[in-house]
């Protein structure tokens, strides 16, 4: 199992290389964002913003840390959409799933090289915003840290496998994805707090994992807070956790189940 994983791994990965342009512009396109947020945050200045107090008060720590978690969690919520597209236009997904390499493994591969490739990324936005931009997590509790980001990889993972669902079905068509990435932009507090929203939206916000797992990710890194301090989010996580892992089994076991039926796991 584990050689198998490593040969995707390593296709994956002369795949991205072989386009040097695409790769290398991935890791650094986003830091234009962080400028751009960078240069607001001097507009803003000493001003007060509601809902900042908690995280430490200023605007540009906090949404880096926005920044940095939603382009982790994109990349694994795309890479198994992906994966499942490129496996049916290139001809792999029917093959693979004739011999004795099951699916779960074929989708355990690829999110080896999506893995590192976000790993990569959110370490290059730490470093530029500590010793270019100058923020300090000099208390920051990475030990939370990376349970929190954890978690969230395991939800964006299932997430992934039921946006990965309905291209087995719909084949173009990925609507869950784009819902759950524009509704996390809007509700989730990646560029302004949740306070600002209005209260019928900030109730919509709670039904997403983003927003837990952003609070948590913001009170360790920027306050320091313990995993006891930020517990009902780490709960909450966990739920989700456990909630989209399980329909993500169920639902992509149906959307293969139909495609075998219909004979078009090949078509695109």
């Amino acid at each position: 199992m584990f050689s198998k994983i490593l040969a995707i791994f390593k296709r994956d990965l002369i795949t991205a290389t072989s386009y040097r342009l695409a790769f290398i512009s991935q890791f650094f396109l986003p830091l234009f964002v962080v400028l751009s947020f960078f240069f607001l945050s001097q507009l803003l200045g000493e001003a007060s913003l509601t809902g900042l107090n908690q995280y430490g008060g200023e605007y540009f720590p906090f949404v880096l840390v926005g920044i940095v978690f939603t382009t982790y969690t994109s990349v694994f919520l795309s890479s198994v959409v992906s994966t499942i597209r490129r496996g049916q236009t290139m001809g792999t997904l029917e093959l693979v799933l004739t011999t004795r390499t099951s699916l779960g493994t074929y989708l355990a591969g690829s999110s080896v090289y999506a893995l590192l490739q976000g790993t990569i990324v959110v370490a290059l936005f730490l470093v530029v915003g500590v010793f270019v931009f100058g923020v300090d997590f000099q208390g920051a509790n990475f030990a939370v840290g990376i349970l929190v980001l954890i978690l969230s990889m395991v939800i964006m993972i299932g997430l992934g496998i039921i946006a990965g669902s309905f291209v087995l079905v719909y084949k173009q068509g990925d609507p869950f994805s784009l819902l759950i990435n524009f509704g996390a932009f809007l509700l989730s507090g990646v560029v302004y707090p949740v306070a600002v929203l209005p209260s019928w939206l900030q109730a919509g916000s709670m039904m997403l994992p983003h927003t837990y797992a952003l609070e948590a990710l913001r009170m360790a890194l920027l306050q320091g807070a313990s995993a006891s301090q930020v517990s009902p989010q780490l709960g909450a996580l966990v739920l989700f956790a456990v909630g989209s892992i399980s329909a993500s089994y169920l639902l992509f076991t149906y959307a293969v189940s139909r495609a075998k039926i219909e004979g078009s796991l090949a078509q695109y």
